[in-house]
């Protein structure tokens, strides 16, 4: 039986285009979340949900002074670079609104949640990356022009689950 033989580069044009599709459909998605919703969201509840959807979950000091914000990112889940990309890029939608428009807030935690196996092999949410900025720090930052992969040095304090790494 004579099987047809496929083309290297083919191969590499189907995965390329089928990989640029995936960041397309991806950026679709963010541009949706972001619509009406954020730009009528005042309170940090209002904001996180706008921005990192239904998952979002937050924490605030009676004065607003300090805003914790937890979401899940196991749905970004599928390779640690995915998981990178998608949380770099929510805090750079998040923090810089959320200082804007709760000016009595002076420190924004963000800490994204995802499934881990145990070596038990059962599944545990558990943080896989979080970031902590300051006013007088998210002042400094360049935000329309900041890249994904600069937000860990920028901020005030960075973590990542090693299982996930900043590389």
């Amino acid at each position: 039986m004579h099987r047809p033989s496929v083309d290297g580069r083919l191969l590499l044009v189907l995965g390329l285009a089928l990989s640029g599709g995936l960041f397309f459909a991806l950026s679709q998605v963010r541009s949706v979340v972001e619509g009406p919703g954020l730009a009528s969201a005042q309170s940090p509840q209002e904001i996180a949900r706008a921005v990192l959807g239904q998952s979002a979950r937050v924490a605030t000091t009676a004065d607003l002074q300090t805003v914790s914000v937890h979401y899940d990112i196991s749905g970004w889940s599928l390779t640690r670079s995915l998981i990178r990309t998608s949380f770099q890029s929510n805090v750079i939608h998040l923090v810089p609104v959320m200082f804007a428009r709760t000016p009595q807030t002076e420190r924004i935690e963000v800490v994204a949640d995802n499934i881990f196996d145990t070596i038990q092999g059962r599944e545990v949410r558990q943080p896989a990356l979080s970031v902590i900025f300051t006013r007088p720090t998210a002042a400094k930052v360049p935000w329309p022009s900041v890249s994904n992969g600069e937000i860990a040095r920028m901020a005030d304090k960075a973590w990542v689950s090693p299982t996930i790494g900043w590389q």
